[in-house]
């Protein structure tokens, strides 16, 4: 369990450490002690422990977010038990980015095909029948980066009919697919992993980028997809959106 999470969990328990002297060790064995009175605040103890982290190579091992001020929060987990003064302090869960430098693939694009046609063509008990396959479909494809994901489907004219079918149908079916878009484009953005790519997706799907950048910023995606829509019509088709 995460600092945080634990930290918060146990407050309801507890306010205080009572131990005087805390060792503090990484995995790899490399420890020092540090005194803390018995009526410090329990986070104060841990910023003391982020503040001697910082002059310590383990700091370089384990909190190296920490050091060029990027979180708030290092990815630091601590386990210690009440009254006994020791913490340990591990490295926390790598937080893994979808890459955007990564092109879609031709197997990779059939599985968004197949998912858009599907949620695009099909009723709710039809899609029901197809529930199994869609999720597999998903799986294959739920790595990719946000705005690669939507430029495939912005630069393909059947699948940019798909997308308003998709959204016209409105209730389950688009509230659905909106929710998983929704968290991906949220993950990355958490991750500062998606606003520096901005201009050049719009450049791949041929809009303005100051039309879609504000919304970006303000994670106002529902905003995003209508303009993308509005912006990116059907070519060479007066039905455009006609399956």
């Amino acid at each position: 369990m995460s600092f945080l999470a634990f930290f918060v969990l146990s407050l309801s328990y507890f306010s205080y450490l009572s131990a005087l002297d805390m060792r503090v060790a990484d995995p790899c064995g490399n420890s020092f002690l540090i005194q803390v009175d018995e009526n410090t605040p329990f986070l104060e103890v841990i910023e003391g422990i982020q503040a001697q982290l910082v002059e310590l190579d383990i700091a370089q091992k384990t909190a190296g977010s920490y050091l060029n001020g990027s979180e708030a929060n290092p990815e630091l987990s601590f386990n210690y038990t009440i009254g006994i003064p020791e913490i340990c302090v591990n490295k926390g869960k790598h937080k893994v980015t979808r890459n955007y430098s990564r092109p879609v693939k031709t197997d990779e694009k059939n599985n968004i095909r197949y998912v858009i046609r599907s949620l695009a063509k099909y009723n709710l008990a039809q899609l029901a029948r197809e529930k199994s396959s869609l999720e597999r479909a998903g799986d294959k494809i739920n790595h990719l980066h946000p705005f690669r994901f939507l430029q495939c489907i912005f630069t393909d004219e059947e699948l940019k009919a798909g997308l308003h079918a998709i959204r016209k149908k409105g209730g389950y079916v688009w509230s659905n697919y909106y929710d998983g878009m929704k968290s991906s484009l949220n993950e990355e953005f958490d991750k500062d992993n998606l606003i520096q790519f901005t201009c050049d997706f719009a450049d791949n799907v041929g809009v303005n980028v100051n039309e879609i950048l504000p919304y970006v910023q303000a994670r106002q995606w529902s905003n995003l997809v209508d303009v993308l829509i509005n912006s990116i019509p059907r070519q060479g088709n007066p039905q455009r959106y006609d399956m």
